[in-house]
């Protein structure tokens, strides 16, 4: 996913297959502009059950940077500060007088089904798992990537992408970052503020050492095929090649094609 930060609004209308066009219109310029205006940036929808809404508006915005070492997410409340009175570098710093900080960890399920049938049929199921773990804190969320590995999930603040989740991964997932672990690491997908690379070494490093909380790991560098991370006092690395698979399909009702994955060595 490549992403450093990640704009969440709530939005109950209709999800159209592609996040921009589905904002409301007298909110979809600024969002835009957010997004211009902040490299490796997202915008997502996000949207819950009408019994958890609040005063039955969509009020809700989170501006999360996921980057090691300036984590944080702040929750704006629209009813008193409307999107265009945000001070955009304010809120990237993690300072904003008008934001609330989030200190409990955020989960986000994709179940947009309009861009793919699988994220609907599957990450509903997981999704209310989820969110009969912890009501406060899971969202469904438009489209994150990946349709194959349905049902998919992020957590926030550190931005740990999850795939192929069933109802039990998705309630040990929430129990676990309450506890500030990381969810099955058989079904991480990786941080998303990393490279592809980097994100297959990690997951590889965290087995090796059976590292499960999210800052045992930091990222070092990556050179050529190579990708190094701090583990606790010392460094170690892994080699990541390309694996050509049998084809599959990328997303629900596409043609099946060849299948390149990284695996580290």
């Amino acid at each position: 996913m490549d992403t450093d930060v990640f704009f969440f609004l709530e939005c109950s209308t209709r999800w159209e297959e592609k996040t921009l066009p589905s904002i409301p219109p007298h909110r979809r310029a600024l969002i835009t502009r957010f997004c211009q205006d902040t490299p490796r940036s997202r915008p997502q929808l996000i949207r819950r059950p009408s019994r958890l809404k609040r005063d039955g508006r969509d009020d809700v915005f989170y501006i999360a940077v996921t980057k090691p070492g300036h984590e944080h997410v702040l929750e704006f409340d629209l009813r008193d500060t409307p999107l265009g009175s945000i001070h955009l570098e304010r809120a990237l710093a993690g300072e904003h007088p008008k934001a609330r900080r989030v200190t409990e960890p955020l989960h986000f399920v994709c179940t947009h089904g309009k861009r793919d049938r699988c994220c609907a049929l599957y990450g509903m199921e997981v999704f209310n798992a989820m969110i009969d773990e912890s009501p406060e804190t899971v969202w469904q969320t438009s489209h994150l990537g990946g349709h194959r590995f349905a049902a998919t999930s992020l957590s926030l603040p550190h931005g740990y992408a999850y795939g192929r989740l069933s109802a039990a991964d998705g309630r040990e997932l929430v129990r676990a970052h309450r506890y500030g672990e990381l969810g099955p690491l058989k079904k991480l997908r990786g941080r998303t503020c990393y490279s592809s690379k980097a994100q297959v070494v990690e997951i590889a490093l965290r087995e090796r050492h059976g590292e499960t909380t999210p800052d045992a790991l930091r990222f070092v560098g990556e050179e050529g095929d190579r990708v190094t991370f701090r583990v606790g006092v010392g460094v170690d690395q892994l080699p990541v090649e390309s694996i050509v698979g049998p084809d599959r399909m990328k997303s629900c009702g596409k043609a099946p094609e060849p299948l390149v994955s990284l695996r580290a060595r």
